[in-house]
Formats: structure tokens, sequence, C-alpha cells
């Protein structure tokens, strides 16, 4: 599935993230207990720090689980298209501030070096299946976005990219 992409600057996502985490819901009975896994793979042209400019990849895969108690543990693994990889994991007190369920979706805001993205991720109405949106966004006054790569290397971005996502929702703790 073809996620969505669009951009907006750092200013209208924090307002977007703050409109959230303002109106915060208290996730229903059908979530809890249940994982979610929401993978995403972005490949977009990329300026190393060498100056050349290549189309990159990486994917991520977000796995959260809702407890019963309504509470959101997250596994973050990532990995690029040199090879390497990374795995975060967070608790509701780490993930709470970048974590959050709002609007009927569980929504996830990632700062970067300069700029962010937002994943919105929806569900039917038994919470059995989902689908994922992604915003990215520019900082202020900034024409491209910067990001450190699995390896730790600062990256910006050089032209369009694109974003293919999945997601999916199982029974019991995934983690």
């Amino acid at each position: 599935m073809l996620g969505l992409i669009t951009r907006l600057s750092i200013p209208a996502l924090a307002v977007f993230a703050t409109m959230a985490v303002a109106h915060a819901a208290t996730l229903p009975q059908q979530a809890l207990g249940k994982s979610v896994t929401f993978s995403y793979t972005a490949s977009i042209p990329t300026r190393l720090p060498n100056g050349d400019i290549k189309t990159t990849s990486r994917t991520e895969t977000r796995t959260i689980y809702i407890s019963s108690a309504g509470r959101m543990f997250m596994r973050n693994s990532r990995s690029n298209s040199a090879r390497a990889s990374e795995t975060v994991e967070q608790g509701p007190d780490k993930a709470s501030g970048s974590l959050h369920y709002a609007g009927g979706a569980i929504v996830g805001t990632v700062g970067l070096v300069s700029g962010a993205y937002q994943f919105s991720i929806t569900f039917d109405a038994g919470f059995q299946s989902c689908n994922a949106k992604m915003i990215f966004g520019k900082a202020s006054g900034e024409s491209t976005r910067k990001w450190k790569s699995v390896g730790g290397e600062t990256l910006e971005s050089a032209g369009k990219g694109s974003v293919t996502t999945s997601c999916s929702v199982a029974a019991g703790n995934s983690l």
C-alpha cells in the first residue's frame, strides 16, 4: 500500500501534535491486549556527508503493544540500504510524549535533526485491521530535512522520495 505523504513546516506539524495531545483519548476496550505492527519503507534521493547524491532507503517496523490497562509499549526496529540496523524499546513513560491515542488513531511524532515526521494509525471498529498515513515536515525556513542514519551520519534530503506502508493487528503481546 502506498502511504500518504504530505509535506508541512515544523510549526504546522507542532500544531497538529499539540492538538492531538490536547484531545488525547482513552483507548477503546477492543484495543486492549493487542499488538499493532506498522512498517514503512522510505526511498529518497539523499545528500551524503561527502556531497554525493544517492537514492537511499530505510525500513522501520514499529510494534506497539496495548496492555489490558491501556498503556502503550513500543519497539522500533530500523535498517537502511547500507545494512546497518538498530532496535529501540520504549515504555509508556518514554512513549507518552511521542505516542498517543487521539481522534480514533494511534499517533506518533518523531523529531529529526531538522524536520520531523508523524505517523497516524487508524483502525476498523473492532480493532481487527489498520491503515497508516505519514506526514513529513521541514523546519521553518529550511528547504530540506536532515536526519541521522542508523550508522550515525547526518543525511539530507535531495529530492522527492516515496514511502510504502503496511499495518496489521494481532491479539496478544508481540513484543
